[in-house]
């Protein structure tokens, strides 16, 4: 599943920058990638890497070979690794992070409570 949210509408169509769903996917495998090596990826892998499920360990096991995959395929290396998040902020589904906030009050599209919980 792949969560849109309003605040950053105008990504969707071409995927020119990370989506917050998949910026929480990559903390949850601990897979670092910069903006550059993402948009060295297809339209259509971007796309894949936004719809790859990660809620159980193969499914993280599974994302995280997918983006070696391509980074090998584009940079000929391994995507740096990290330490995965253990207690993401995510998760407190009644409390939307400062920085979510903060990105729908630029763009006045505010991210709801109600939105924020279908993560």
């Amino acid at each position: 599943m792949f969560y849109r949210y309003r605040f950053e509408s105008e990504v969707y169509p071409t995927l020119s920058r990370i989506p917050l769903h998949v910026r929480m996917k990559l903390d949850l495998t601990g897979v670092k990638i910069s903006l550059k090596s993402w948009l060295a990826f297809s339209l259509e892998e971007r796309n894949v890497l936004c719809h790859l499920p990660v809620e159980t360990d193969e499914e993280r096991r599974v994302f995280s070979s997918y983006l070696n995959l391509l980074s090998r395929r584009y940079f000929g290396e391994d995507a740096a690794l990290g330490s995965p998040v253990s207690d993401p902020p995510w998760e407190e589904l009644a409390h939307i992070p400062d920085p979510v906030q903060a990105r729908g009050k630029e763009t006045d599209k505010a991210v709801t409570v109600e939105e924020w919980s279908r993560w």
